[in-house]
């Protein structure tokens, strides 16, 4: 019996469906790794997270791309909802904003972001940063991350 290897995944937690899409589009022409999973809110991420672990035989969720500006829940709610659930510590979770805010960047970091990214204002910018979260947060995307 053979056993397929566990798909990379990476979550990404946008309620803008067009910056969901171009960010989609620029990791795959970065040819970067993995599928990306869209989320748009706090409780469609929640239900991916619980699906998540209960599959991660063949599901492996190696990254978060969080928005702070959703709908209901946002992005601070649901990255201190994550960090405090500790089957999720070794998963990085990248804060990718339109808020250049010391402010926000802040109170993400003290609530356990691993990183916080200003969104570029071109879509080559967007290539290049998407590259450059891989490159940091991935640099071994077969690999399992250590625990934080």
């Amino acid at each position: 019996m053979t056993t397929q290897p566990a798909r990379n995944t990476v979550l990404v937690v946008e309620d803008d469906v067009l910056h969901a899409d171009l960010l989609r589009t620029a990791w795959n022409e970065a040819g970067l790794p993995g599928s990306i999973v869209v989320t748009s809110g706090a409780d469609d991420t929640y239900e991916f997270i619980d699906s998540h672990l209960a599959h991660a035989a063949t599901m492996a969720l190696r990254l978060v791309l969080l928005d702070l500006n959703l709908p209901g829940r946002d992005g601070r709610e649901v990255l201190r909802d994550l960090r405090s659930d500790p089957r999720l510590d070794a998963i990085p979770i990248v804060i990718m904003s339109t808020s250049n805010s010391p402010t926000d960047m802040d109170l993400c970091a003290n609530f356990g972001a691993d990183g916080y990214v200003v969104k570029p204002h071109s879509y080559r910018a967007l290539v290049a940063e998407v590259a450059a979260i891989a490159h940091v947060w991935l640099p071994d995307p077969t690999a399992v991350r250590a625990s934080r």
